[in-house]
């Protein structure tokens, strides 16, 4: 039994592409050594993040995160942030919903300790596992949603049936595929039987797992979903103005009668980074994120300034379409692996923020390999991928990218590096959550963009490459892949997971549906904010969480 009542956290189809196995596994040993850029790290806080070393059955990542300015919370007044990205939506059930903002409104039935990523309890209060197909959930009482709508056995329920109806095809129900049934035993007590042994249940229900209120799942529109879902949450949604700002208010009836301390969050939607920290320097914002490289010297300078980070669990990649030309070729794909110099990229990109990525399993995962590096830059390796493909004077295509001038920056200099080779990359630029609908509708041949990854490395893994995972953009499909990735979702020894799923990701690499630059998900990882704002802790899922933060009186 798991059990804490009175913690409270901190939250957190197609073929096989056909490959020259031969030529990757030389490229293996050719590029097996470190790519050798020392850059410049973000500061943290406090103290340097370490990662513990893995430990058999157990969960054995461990940061060294800020802690709070010290005083005592006060209650009252409002935050503004500067937000880099719009969501595309606040339904959770529904498409790419951005967690910086529901996670400030929704919630699960488990939660994550930040500094250990750990589950943790939050709207349940205790856990028992009978054996390795039943997890039984004590959930905590007095707990309403914004709309009065008591939380309940029967609103557990109601979630997860309304999430795995076929007729609703949300994204979500990938993410539960193995739950079975969710029985309601009374009214503060729910069991979930699943199909199959399922080793990342109590993550994946912290990460995926929010509920919205059973009485707006019957009763709301489509469109008030998307904008204002009624959660458990510390604070509520009042406005949402696509491209200008969302509000939150206090949950006056939120079920810690402690917090949240804030009154009101205002999000403004600025996602060219010059003009947010040019709001910021002019003190139109408390907080910010995704700030440009080039400023957080400058931010890091200022005494009046705080930035704050913790080592994250994202990359950033080319995506390919393995189903269209040029990249339904295996060939083609390697080429622009073998082409990318990552740490020319880091270097002249971000100012050696950030480390090379060669594949999706990221440096804070206890299932990291840190001497895992399939490519090198290598024009030799990259000309005969390129005549393998039957291309060997290269090719042209297109890659969508968001019009964030760091985005196309990066990318412009991605250009230069495949120039030699014959490839000429285009670039097509828009607002991001448009390009991403035609990318999700396979309308692409390549598409910049990431994966904030999340507390276990199923998480980095499962959805974009296992074919059957929701976040599979790249239509990659891999029967091994497949496989390994399925039974270590099934498992909980640490030991053996870590084997499957760097078996997994030599085999992502091989087939190359994605060409990883590096960690982190954003160019820089991390927020600024003002001496006026105390509490703050960085999470490295990067969720701005402020249930816990209050502003000092101006």
């Amino acid at each position: 039994m798991i059990e804490n009542g009175d913690t409270n956290p901190r939250q957190s189809g197609g073929r096989e592409p056909r490959i020259a196995r031969r030529r990757f596994l030389g490229a293996l040993a050719f590029g097996a050594g470190s790519l050798g850029l020392s850059g410049k790290v973000p500061a943290l806080v406090g103290s340097d993040a370490q990662a513990a070393a893995p430990e058999q059955g157990s969960r054995p990542l461990r940061l060294s995160l800020a802690p709070p300015r010290q005083g005592t919370p006060t209650p009252g007044g409002s935050l503004t942030v500067g937000l880099g990205e719009q969501p595309s939506t606040h339904n959770p059930y529904g498409g790419m919903s951005n967690r910086t903002t529901i996670s400030q409104f929704l919630e699960s039935l488990v939660g994550l300790d930040i500094t250990t990523l750990e589950p943790i309890p939050l709207l349940a209060t205790a856990w028992d596992v009978p054996d390795e197909k039943t997890y039984v959930f004590t959930l905590r009482k007095g707990v309403l949603f914004h709309d009065g709508t008591p939380f309940n056995a029967d609103a557990v329920k109601a979630a997860f049936d309304y999430m795995l109806d076929p007729e609703v095809a949300s994204p979500r129900a990938s993410d539960f595929d193995r739950v079975d049934s969710v029985e309601v035993n009374d009214e503060h007590t729910v069991t979930f039987h699943l199909k199959e042994p399922f080793g990342v249940f109590l993550s994946t229900l912290a990460r995926q797992g929010y509920f919205v209120s059973p009485t707006a799942l019957k009763t709301w529109s489509a469109a008030d979903l998307e904008t204002k879902p009624p959660g458990t949450g510390p604070f509520k949604v009042a406005d949402w103005i696509k491209d200008d700002k969302i509000v939150l208010e206090r949950f006056e009836d939120y079920w810690d009668s402690e917090r949240p301390y804030l009154d009101s969050i205002t999000y403004r939607i600025l996602p060219d980074g010059n003009v947010k920290t040019i709001a910021f320097k002019a003190g139109e914002l408390d907080f910010v994120d995704n700030l440009p490289a080039t400023e957080v010297a400058a931010i890091q300078a200022n005494p009046t300034y705080t930035f704050a980070s913790a080592p994250s669990t994202g990359y950033r990649s080319i995506y390919l379409n393995t189903t269209a030309p040029p990249f339904d070729n295996a060939d083609a794909r390697q080429a622009l692996a073998h082409l990318v110099d990552r740490a020319q990229l880091i270097a002249l990109g971000t100012l050696g923020f950030g480390t090379p990525a060669q594949g999706p399993l990221a440096p804070p995962q206890w299932a990291f390999d840190p001497d895992f590096s399939p490519y090198s830059p290598s024009l030799e390796n990259a000309k005969a991928a390129l005549a393998a493909a039957g291309t060997p004077d290269g090719f042209t295509f297109t890659l969508k990218v968001s019009n964030s001038p760091e985005e196309v920056r990066m990318m412009e200099i991605i250009q230069a590096q495949l120039a030699p080779s014959g490839i000429t990359m285009s670039l097509e630029t828009g607002e991001y959550n448009a390009i991403r609908s035609t990318v999700i509708d396979g309308d692409y041949q390549a598409f910049f963009a990431g994966w904030l990854g999340g507390p276990d490395p199923d998480r980095n893994m499962f959805d974009s490459f296992h074919s059957e995972g929701w976040f599979n953009w790249v239509r990659y499909k891999n029967d091994e892949v497949d496989a390994l990735l399925s039974q270590a979702r099934a498992i909980r020894d640490t030991e053996e997971r870590t084997k499957l799923y760097r078996q997994a990701q030599e085999r992502v690499a091989a087939d190359a549906p994605m060409v990883f630059l590096r960690f982190p998900y954003w160019a820089v990882d991390g927020q600024a904010y003002t001496g006026r704002v105390r509490g703050y802790i960085p999470d490295p899922m990067q969720d701005m969480l402020f249930k816990d933060v209050w502003v000092e009186p101006q």
